[in-house]
């Protein structure tokens, strides 16, 4: 009897789990829009192709509180603007990071997870991503002039990728399914600084057929917290925002971007910083070296940047962490700049386990950890879950880059 009595408690308690289960991720869903794929939802005739960058967007950060130190200010003024308007960005209303980084990149990651989920490669959905990420720039104050819309086609694929469309993990897509466009695109934003000398820092903002809170709206909106950051800054490099589209298709965004750099914008490339899933766990990572002969290694750069965390840590008690093997394991768009010679910054978040055999994707070791990623290409890749899931880890990982980055974007002594 006792036996019998201890299976059905543990067949409850296991009904239990997977209905809290069900409900966090039924949480993704809650604005009443489904996450199926569904072309009916896009706002742009099926086949147009030309952008019009000359009319006004519509801005919805123009509601943004004012960058200011005082968080309890920026709350209150928050609360008043989303009164007025019912539809801008939810800023957080409490904050106990010692500064403000990463405060305004979690309003942004919330935003694109519940309003752009399934940003499918060559998808109208991307495309709407694509001019919102566009809107936000202007709306903080950046000139039309500085901002490109960089489109190409799906022939691209073949001349940069080498496969033909049918070939890669999109061709499951009939060529008149709705939801499909002939065209993706990067959007770049580029910020003078003293020097022609540029560092890269990108982002993808296309996703799988998840909400994409992590993978990547964590980059995007860590890209564009940053941006907004350096209106109030004087920046010695110069730097080119870069939003890559169709990084899910073999990184062809990025690839594109940087075949169409003629010689002397290579050679005046510093450094690329690629930001992706920074909330796949607790873990921190940073990754930086360039490649010689197919071997990864670090360089003076390396040097610089490490001395920089250092500080960081004795400062701020930052916790980020080097490794550079994932450099090397983690398919992401600064594999277009590394394969080049170029040095390269990855940040990532990772999760630490003990075994290996039960991890899909294994993209480096830690001492005798393995690293490994979480809400990653599956429906947990949604911020309600996350948030529900590891309770502040959002909030401590946005503030870690946030900060990390800044710092790392106002150097003046990388070579």
């Amino acid at each position: 009897m006792k036996a019998e009595y201890s299976i059905k408690i543990t067949v409850n308690l296991l009904i239990l789990t997977l209905l809290s289960l069900l409900v966090i991720i039924t949480g993704c869903r809650s604005d009443g829009k489904k996450i199926s794929i569904d072309g009916s939802q896009n706002g742009y005739n099926d086949r147009q192709e030309t952008i019009d960058m000359t009319t006004s967007p519509q801005n919805p950060s123009s509601q943004n509180p004012p960058h200011d130190e005082n968080t309890e200010s920026q709350n209150e003024d928050t609360e008043n603007h989303n009164e007025e308007n019912p539809d801008a960005i939810d800023w957080a209303s409490q904050w106990y990071m010692e500064t403000s980084h990463g405060l305004k990149a979690l309003g942004y990651i919330e935003h694109i997870n519940n309003n752009f989920y399934e940003r499918l490669p060559f998808s109208y959905q991307e495309l709407d991503t694509a001019m919102w990420i566009m809107e936000e720039l202007l709306s903080m104050g950046y000139d039309r002039d500085a901002i490109e819309f960089q489109s190409f086609h799906r022939s691209d694929v073949e001349k940069w990728l080498y496969r033909s469309w049918e070939d890669l993990m999109w061709g499951m897509f009939n060529d008149d399914d709705e939801i499909l466009r002939m065209f993706s695109q990067n959007i770049i934003l580029t910020v003078p600084g003293q020097t022609e000398q540029t560092i890269i820092v990108g982002a993808h903002y296309d996703s799988m057929l998840w909400p994409g809170g992590n993978d990547n709206a964590s980059g995007v909106a860590l890209l564009l917290e940053n941006a907004y950051t350096m209106l109030e800054h004087e920046n010695y490099y110069t730097i080119i925002y870069v939003f890559f589209g169709a990084e899910e298709l073999n990184c062809l965004g990025a690839y594109y971007y940087y075949e169409s750099l003629n010689k002397k914008q290579r050679d005046d490339i510093v450094m690329m910083v690629n930001a992706d899933v920074l909330l796949s766990g607790e873990f921190l990572i940073y990754s930086i070296g360039d490649m010689y002969m197919d071997i990864v290694m670090e360089n003076d750069i390396s040097q610089k940047i490490h001395s920089l965390s250092h500080d960081l840590h004795q400062t701020y008690e930052l916790d980020i962490n080097s490794v550079l093997e994932v450099l090397v394991f983690m398919g992401s768009d600064h594999r277009a700049f590394l394969y080049n010679s170029h040095t390269v910054l990855l940040l990532s978040g990772a999760h630490l386990v003990r075994e290996s055999e039960s991890e899909n994707h294994i993209i480096g070791n830690y001492g005798d950890h393995y690293l490994t990623w979480r809400s990653w290409h599956d429906p947990e890749d949604c911020i309600i879950f996350i948030n529900e899931t590891w309770t502040g880890m959002a909030e401590i990982n946005m503030w870690s880059f946030s900060l990390f980055l800044e710092a790392v974007l106002l150097m003046s002594n990388l070579v």
